[in-house]
């Protein structure tokens, strides 16, 4: 029996409506946008200063808008770069493509996961999340259990191994808690799970019939969760039509 994990991680972008036929996207998100200012000029709006960033082609992947000033800076996104911005009420950010998903993660809603196929325990799982300002992967309504269950089960054809999630009751025997202390009401058990060993204190999925409780030391691959943070990288985004505010 292998057992897996995944990871989970928010969605950087936020759109809104537009008429324009320009591409940008308004920025909301919690990381950090690096790279080189490339031009600093007026404009009078914001949408004004991402439709120049738009129009200065492939170099300008990302602008900022100060209304009190009217200043409009143009930044060539890098992950190294030596400028970094952050969501401030003063600036409005814009981004010429989307930021989303990364290679190899998949998209639900706001949402990424990874499934990772490395067989580790339950703690080891943790800590490898953990390192990167992460998260085993929290589930916490029916759509989201339904997505998960046909990504492993029809796209990654994994249907019957069984990935390590965010939930345990090492604390208090029978009482399950989330990493991210969200509440625990939904849940998705196999049939007669979960199991009430006291050594079965970690939560896994098996898609194919439900959630199990396993030994700490069994060894599984897991489904990690991630909060967006850290430095944006604007550079090799598959380049679609976006909205602006």
């Amino acid at each position: 029996m292998n057992l897996y994990y995944l990871f989970f991680a928010v969605l950087l972008t936020s759109c809104k409506a537009d008429t324009s036929v320009q591409k940008y996207f308004r920025y909301n998100g919690p990381g950090v946008i690096s790279g080189t200012i490339i031009n600093s000029l007026t404009a009078r709006s914001g949408i004004k200063c991402a439709s120049t960033c738009s129009l200065t082609g492939t170099s300008c992947d990302a602008s900022r808008y100060h209304e009190a000033t009217k200043t409009c800076e143009l930044l060539s996104g890098h992950p190294n770069g030596d400028v970094q911005w952050i969501n401030h009420p003063d600036w409005k950010i814009y981004t010429s493509q989307p930021i989303s998903c990364g290679p190899g993660w998949y998209e639900y809603g706001s949402s990424c996961y990874l499934v990772v196929t490395t067989g580790t325990t339950w703690q080891v799982a943790r800590e490898n999340c953990s390192a990167i300002g992460a998260h085993l992967a929290v589930i916490t309504d029916a759509s989201e259990n339904a997505f998960l269950v046909d990504l492993l089960n029809n796209t990654l054809n994994m249907e019957s191994d069984i990935f390590w999630i965010g939930a345990n009751d090492a604390d208090v025997e029978g009482t399950f808690v989330w990493e991210t202390m969200e509440p625990f009401t939904f849940t998705a058990y196999a049939p007669s799970q979960p199991d009430s060993s006291p050594n079965f204190n970690c939560m896994g999925m098996r898609p194919i019939n439900g959630w199990y409780t396993d030994e700490t030391q069994s060894y599984s691959s897991f489904l990690k969760s991630q909060q967006a943070t850290g430095v944006t990288d604007l550079t090799n985004r598959q380049q679609s039509e976006g909205q602006g505010e």
